[in-house]
């Protein structure tokens, strides 16, 4: 059974990688690294997003011929399908990265990316058909290999094997969840930080298995949070939400909720942005809002009693 281990994205980096901590996952989107230089295992990935990542992108897993390494919780919301901050693909989907470096096995990476993805199709109740290529959202030529079977392993025999249509080698025996059955089989996790030792964690893991269900092994110990920071230079969250603004006039845009942080545009007149968070400090109410050049905050308000906004809110994109 494969390893999964979480190795989160801390929160100030989260901060401008993430879209948030309400994932509908829907979805479970597969990629590759594209990355086939040596060592470029799913640690090196893993520790890539931890550090900051080389881009404004994240991901919930990435997988190798050894483990299965976290960045993300499944419940917070990546940036990984190219589908903008209000695609299905980031705001409904789970994103897990084949690794692909020439020092690794792929077709053993491939058996354990079928087993995470059974363990996820069963957690979440995904069924088959909502397992998808990055290349579904976007048009983006991955996962390439598996798109083209160049290493031997084709996209249909992915899907077949995580639809338990052929084993292809896979020591999993999972199966594909109905969708919309209320009666989905629940999959438990034991961290091995909970116990003396991990051969005392794998006891537990099949004492689990044989009474309750499917179980698998996380190394670590609790879980850390990986969504938005409580608190940002000195403002505090007040409350996540996916919504829209449009201003009355032109406010400046910072890259922190503060008036002392970098000035890096105005919103005009008349323009929208998606909103993905509100704060509360230093004078006024903002706005957490994402750009291609990471988070921005907008000031929308004076904090205080009867201060007006300076702008109208949207459930929808205003026209």
């Amino acid at each position: 059974m494969v390893t999964i281990r979480q190795d989160l994205i801390p929160n100030k980096i989260a901060n401008r990688v993430v879209l948030g901590t309400k994932n509908r996952r829907e979805y479970i989107t597969i990629h590759e690294t594209a990355n086939t230089s040596r060592g470029a295992n799913a640690a090196m990935h893993a520790k890539l997003q931890r550090n900051g990542n080389s881009r404004t992108a994240s991901w919930h897993y990435q997988v190798d011929d050894k483990e299965a390494v976290q960045s993300l919780l499944d419940t917070t919301s990546g940036m990984h399908a190219s589908d903008g901050r209000k695609g299905t693909g980031n705001l409904h989907s789970i994103g897990i990265e084949i690794c692909v470096n020439s020092d690794g096995n792929f077709k053993k990476t491939i058996d354990n990316a079928v087993e995470l993805t059974q363990i996820l199709m069963k957690r979440h109740n995904i069924p088959a058909s909502k397992v998808v290529q990055h290349n579904h959202w976007c048009g983006k030529d991955c996962p390439r290999y598996l798109r083209n079977g160049s290493k031997g392993v084709t996209w249909k025999q992915f899907k077949d094997r995580i639809a338990g249509k052929s084993s292809g080698g896979s020591s999993t025996s999972a199966s594909t969840p109905s969708g919309g059955d209320s009666t989905k089989e629940k999959v438990y996790r034991v961290q091995t930080g909970a116990f003396k030792d991990r051969k005392n964690a794998e006891q537990e893991r099949k004492r689990v298995k044989d009474k309750l269900g499917d179980a698998f092994i996380v190394e670590g110990t609790a879980e850390k949070t990986s969504g938005f920071p409580k608190s940002v230079a000195g403002a505090t969250l007040v409350k996540e939400e996916n919504a829209y603004f449009k201003s009355n006039e032109k406010i400046k845009v910072r890259t922190e909720p503060t008036t002392k942080a970098k000035h890096t545009g105005t919103l005009p007149k008349g323009a929208s942005v998606n909103y993905f968070a509100v704060y509360k400090g230093n004078g006024y109410r903002w706005l957490r809002y994402h750009t291609e050049n990471g988070v921005r905050y907008l000031p929308y308000r004076e904090t205080g009693k009867n201060k007006k906004a300076w702008g109208t809110f949207h459930d929808k994109r205003p026209q």
